[in-house]
């Protein structure tokens, strides 16, 4: 019973991640599909307004970025539909999207509220999916897998949210444009990656794994070692051990054990 609360909120959590998913989806295609046929040129970053929300004692500021750009001699401007936590320099440019039919209409290529929506959204699948998958993972759900599908899971997490937050600052994938945003704080995301991947790596080097991933049997006869089919002799001794514990059929066997002080 104790759990029960735990479980609602994780259920809860994963829900509203699975609503901001759609809503971004949603609106993400129905802005693309609305300017599908809008003219672009070019805009450069000529003001800013900072915003407050929040309580009387946690406020949360953001900037909101208006942009000018000319139409037949005439400028006009649009401001993001998203708050930002850094101002870019004044003077750069970004990509506009205008109505040749009326000018004043327009949005501001690259992000937008949609895209954040579903960044938000993924983040809260995902770290609601860290305890859904560690419930799964505790009720025996994966003991058959070869993988620790739970440890895989982890090493992703990171990973896909250092990704979507390095896109977000950098309004796409430039390196130079993130740190240009973010300053030191750009390398957050590479962090993050970085310890996905690591995290992932480490449980594909235990040994236990990749006798799992490398057990292949002959269907025609078990007895058939594979290993020796794929001429072991052509690869790397950690691989070639790795091959000949996965058919050994035994711990005693001696080609396990030979196979064994290899790795």
């Amino acid at each position: 019973m104790k759990k029960t609360p735990g479980i609602a909120l994780v259920g809860i959590a994963f829900l509203i991640g699975i609503l901001l998913l759609g809503f971004g989806i949603k609106n993400t295609y129905e802005l693309k599909k609305e300017t599908e046929n809008y003219a672009v040129t070019e805009g450069y970053l000529s003001d800013y307004e900072l915003r407050e929300s929040g309580s009387s004692t946690d406020r949360n500021y953001s900037y909101y970025l208006t942009y000018s750009y000319v139409v037949d001699g005439c400028e006009y401007t649009v401001t993001t539909d998203y708050g930002s936590g850094s101002v870019p320099e004044i003077g750069s440019t970004k990509e506009i999207k205008y109505n040749p039919q009326n000018p004043e209409e327009a949005v501001i290529a690259g992000i937008n509220g949609g895209i954040i929506m579903i960044f938000i959204g993924v983040m809260f699948i995902l770290i609601s999916g860290v305890f859904i998958m560690g419930f799964l993972t505790n009720a025996g759900v994966f003991e058959k897998c070869p993988i620790r599908v739970f440890d895989l899971f982890i090493g992703l997490v990171p990973i896909a949210i250092g990704v979507g937050a390095f896109y977000l600052m950098a309004d796409g994938f430039s390196v130079k444009a993130a740190f240009a945003a973010g300053g030191p704080f750009a390398l957050i995301p590479f962090l993050l990656i970085a310890a996905g991947v690591f995290i992932i790596a480490k449980m594909c080097s235990e040994k236990k794994i990749w006798m799992k991933l490398m057990t292949l049997r002959s269907k025609a006869d078990e007895n058939v070692n594979i290993a020796f089919i794929l001429n072991p002799a052509s690869m790397p001794d950690f691989f070639t051990a790795v091959f000949y514990c996965a058919v050994a059929k035994k711990d005693s066997d001696p080609l396990h054990k030979s196979a064994e002080s290899l790795i």
